[in-house]
């Protein structure tokens, strides 16, 4: 029998990007969350944030982990996956903390702070904003770090905020280049790339069609196509929901139902279409995909 292989992913930044408010959801979103994946037998990949802002916001690197440790704990003891979400950040001439896109100024504090990370027990990583150069890509993988999960592989638009570029990188996992991180080729680094999954989904503001990666958390009816639509191309997805978009919201969105009984339609759906094929669904997390891959 044919097996999928599905990656849930979640992105604990700390903060509403639809609003630009700090949010609790260490506390009333990923336990919520871990609730939902112990109903449904499922593992996920939970990607926390430790880095230079979150020192200079909440006390320390490591603040999240101090705060929650036995959140933390207890997601391992369930068998799920913690990586590290680093979010390199800067502040602008007016004193608000920006993304920072200096490659040399990232790969510095990555490097700086990977021995940190690496003492936490942490093997993988996705950087804030999905940002990658070729020297930060050898950053981690000098550091020991033995999955990436970055890549974001679509087109470059002009309204993006976020400095990113994925658009020569397979949809497939694999071992960057030495010389390209976005790229396989050899020599290659000892660090497997496991691409975000993405399809084109329509919200109702666009003016062209658009990749965005695959969240359980948008209304279904956006989501439900794009699934159908890779799972005939892949037998593997990787998917990116950030816990408080499965929360009630003081607004409505365009692609973010908050609504935790969407997230679940969502990822039944995509039992029945493993069903429909005739294929086994399973739940991994983003190390065990990487080895298998």
């Amino acid at each position: 029998m044919t097996e999928w292989k599905v990656c849930l992913t979640f992105d604990v930044d700390l903060v509403d990007h639809c609003s630009g408010t700090p949010t609790a959801e260490m506390t009333e979103a990923v336990p919520v969350l871990l609730d939902w994946c112990d109903r449904h037998d499922v593992v996920a990949t939970w990607c926390l944030r430790l880095d230079r802002h979150i020192a200079a916001t909440i006390g320390s690197e490591t603040a999240v982990f101090e705060r929650y440790g036995a959140v933390i704990d207890a997601a391992r003891a369930r068998g799920h996956e913690i990586a590290w979400h680093p979010h390199a950040y800067t502040r602008d001439r007016s004193g608000a903390w920006v993304q920072n896109t200096d490659g040399a100024a990232v790969a510095d504090e990555l490097e700086s702070l990977a021995p940190i990370a690496r003492a936490l027990a942490l093997q993988t990583v996705r950087t804030g904003w999905g940002f990658h150069t070729s020297d930060t890509m050898r950053v981690l993988a000098s550091a020991g770090f033995t999955v990436d999960s970055s890549a974001i592989p679509r087109p470059r638009y002009p309204w993006e905020l976020s400095a990113k570029d994925w658009t020569r990188a397979p949809e497939h996992p694999y071992r960057p280049s030495v010389a390209d991180y976005q790229l396989p080729g050899e020599p290659s680094l000892p660090i497997v790339e496991v691409p975000i999954s993405v399809e084109v989904i329509a919200a109702p503001r666009d003016t062209q069609q658009v990749k965005r990666y695959l969240n359980p958390a948008f209304h279904a009816p956006l989501l439900q196509p794009a699934l159908r639509r890779w799972t005939a191309r892949h037998r593997h997805v990787v998917m990116v929901t950030h816990p408080y978009e499965v929360r009630p919201a003081a607004a409505s969105h365009d692609l973010i139902a908050f609504d935790l009984d969407v997230f679940d339609r969502n990822v039944r759906y995509l039992r029945e279409l493993a069903d429909a094929a005739g294929a086994r669904l399973t739940f991994t997390t983003l190390s065990s995909l990487a080895v298998a891959a």
